[in-house]
């Protein structure tokens, strides 16, 4: 696109950083679906308008950045390389009701996995964390390691 040609609403800097996120083109569609579906819902004849649906996506975009890069900083200071379920409910602590049906769903599908499964996701996460420690206090010189206290 050159810089004489202008950019479509739905298309520009989403967030202002740059080129929009790959998400949000579907969040401009779901939006704009919403929107359509709220209008015919309206006994009053409420209207959206475009740059009202674009406010919305740029709003909605900017929340599941941050979101997004909180969830990553949760999970980074539990020194875990992937989000898990709790990050998203530590993510959600400050929407009580959003909290209350994350947490219901959380434990609906914790308790609908065979207990074999969670067991040995727990035994592997314990191995795997006693492997990391006894590799740590190990030297390479195969001696044993005085510990300082």
């Amino acid at each position: 696109m050159s810089d004489d040609e202008a950019k479509p609403a739905d298309e520009g800097d989403a967030v202002g950083e740059g080129a929009p996120p790959a998400y949000f083109k579907a969040l401009c569609v779901v939006i704009s679906e919403m929107a359509a579906a709220a209008e015919s819902a309206d006994e009053d004849g409420l209207r959206y308008t475009p740059e009202a649906v674009a406010a919305f996506v740029r709003f909605f975009a900017t929340m599941v950045q941050h979101g997004v890069r909180d969830l990553e900083a949760f999970a980074a200071h539990a020194k875990r390389r992937s989000i898990a379920p709790e990050d998203v409910l530590l993510l959600c602590r400050h929407s009580p009701a959003l909290h209350r049906q994350l947490s219901a769903l959380h434990s609906a599908s914790e308790h609908s996995k065979p207990s074999s499964a969670r067991k040995s996701r727990a035994s592997a996460t314990t191995t795997s964390a006693r492997s990391q420690a006894a590799e740590t206090d190990r030297p390479s010189s195969g001696t044993p390691k005085k510990r300082k206290h």
